[in-house]
């Protein structure tokens, strides 16, 4: 019986371990430029959100009704917008900047029947146009996950410092 809790605890820990470096690859994509990896580690009906402040120290609680400064509600979104950013339809990503993701103090929230609620810090520092920006705030993941692979269901982006110049997908 001590034998299999501890092949329990092995596979939890091992499931806990792929679900915090998803978090961390999916920044390092976007620093890499691989889209089309970065996109598979979405669900297609992942819900992607970047809320904006309702006042000081509230957000915006509903996309639908008041005005987020990014909101996709399915991978089909994010997909159209990588198709622009690839294709030069995109002038907010003309020149594409060059980008670093700092992500930290990441941390398993809840746990429950495959899905994992994680939360994180993270600063994404941007060069375009002889100029660095940085954008600091937290990241919400909710992620499912069985014994081969795991998506992201919902990615929440609360940017601390929104009042900057041109934010994209790739900004945080």
């Amino acid at each position: 019986m001590e034998e299999l809790n501890m092949v329990i605890q092995a596979q939890a820990a091992e499931q806990r371990r792929k679900v915090l470096n998803l978090i961390y690859l999916e920044g390092i994509l976007l620093d890499e430029r691989k889209w089309d990896e970065w996109l598979a580690l979405f669900s297609p009906d992942v819900e992607f959100w970047v809320p904006s402040w309702k006042s000081e120290h509230e957000l915006v609680s509903d996309p639908l009704n008041e005005v987020s400064l990014v909101w996709y509600p399915s991978r089909d979104h994010l997909e159209d917008r990588i198709y622009r950013i690839r294709t030069g339809l995109s002038p907010a990503s003309n020149p594409l900047p060059r980008t670093v993701h700092l992500i930290t103090n990441s941390l398993i929230r809840q746990e429950n029947d495959g899905k994992y609620l994680v939360t994180s810090n993270f600063q994404v520092n941007c060069f375009r146009d002889q100029e660095l920006s940085c954008y600091t705030g937290y990241y919400e993941h909710l992620i499912m996950c069985n014994p081969d692979s795991c998506l992201i269901l919902k990615k929440k982006v609360v940017i601390v410092n929104d009042t900057l110049r041109v934010m994209d997908i790739y900004c945080f």
